[in-house]
């Protein structure tokens, strides 16, 4: 037995919506378009959506939630369906889209998909990690993104788990040889620079820190440096520290903590980006001690939790 399947698009052009050159038919032209109330739709409905743009998209409706960034509810859909220049275009795979208040919907068929289902989020993980092992390490970043279309990738939920199981998978499919390798093929230093006085207590955690501790020091370093604003009319202070996330903390810290080459320590620090953000003193030293002052009001601070022998460090 043969199971008919068909979508809301076949059946306008059995109705005779489109012309045999697939134009809209001119007797449909003026016909006034129903919209539906947003608080009409049920999981598992085919839908059409005009956003305010007038671009228009069919798929199921999923579920409505918490976009990241923005106030207002926003109403996600699996997309089935794009329409470039009046013309149908078949989604392959799995991608969500959306809209929200202000947008325009159409419900094609009731329940279209009853039961319907989202992606289950405990196959994430595993799904996210075979998919990266796939791939060099120079193409995981693009596969990750990749991957991420296939899920409600902007609902807040989902954003948090989707870039938490990133931050896990990343690390576990790399390899510390790996990561030697493309640092040391890498052409362009992509990373921020850091300060020059930064250098000599690199070149101490690399000769006297144990390397599995390495990473702890590098995550507990900062530089500061303190300029009068004039617009202001007053001092400024901001407080600059490598990176610990995604990358860094995930997979550079893995080469950190085996390398025995100080070349391929030196080389990674060209790429292991920098972060700035104001400071105040108070909170400064709270949580930093001063290491070392530096030329032009700045100065190399540590983690109060960490300690290096100034003696070796001089």
């Amino acid at each position: 037995m043969t199971m008919n399947t068909h979508s809301a698009l076949d059946t306008m052009d059995q109705l005779g919506f489109f012309t045999d050159s697939l134009e809209v038919n001119s007797n449909y032209l003026n016909q006034p378009i129903k919209y539906d109330k947003l608080s009409d739709l049920t999981r598992g409905d085919l839908i059409k959506v005009t956003l305010r743009n007038g671009y228009t998209s069919e798929g199921i409706y999923a579920f409505y939630g918490d976009r990241v960034s923005v106030r207002e509810t926003t109403y996600f859909f699996e997309k089935k369906v794009s329409h470039y220049g009046g013309r149908p275009k078949v989604i392959e795979g799995r991608c969500y889209a959306e809209f929200s208040e202000g947008d325009q919907v159409q419900i094609l068929s009731k329940n279209y998909a009853p039961d319907y289902q989202l992606p289950n989020k405990s196959a994430v993980y595993p799904k996210l990690v075979e998919e990266l092992k796939s791939v060099p390490l120079n193409k995981r970043i693009e596969t990750y993104r990749l991957f991420c279309q296939s899920y409600p990738q902007y609902e807040v939920t989902w954003h948090r788990l989707l870039n938490d199981v990133w931050d896990y998978a990343i690390a576990e499919v790399t390899t510390p040889e790996e990561v030697e390798e493309m640092i040391m093929t890498e052409k362009k230093e992509h990373g921020r620079y850091y300060e020059p006085f930064v250098k000599p207590f690199l070149d101490y955690v690399f000769e006297n820190i144990e390397p599995s501790q390495r990473f702890e020091y590098i995550k507990g370093c900062a530089w500061s440096k303190v300029w009068y604003h004039r617009g202001l009319k007053k001092k400024h202070r901001s407080l600059n520290t490598f990176t610990t996330n995604m990358m860094s903390d995930g997979v550079y810290a893995k080469l950190l903590a085996v390398t025995n080459d100080k070349k391929v320590f030196n080389k990674l620090f060209d790429v292991w980006g920098v972060q700035s953000r104001g400071v105040s003193e108070e909170d400064l030293l709270k949580k930093y001690y001063l290491v070392e002052s530096a030329e032009e009001n700045s100065g190399l601070w540590l983690d109060k939790s960490l300690s290096i022998d100034m003696k070796k460090y001089k």
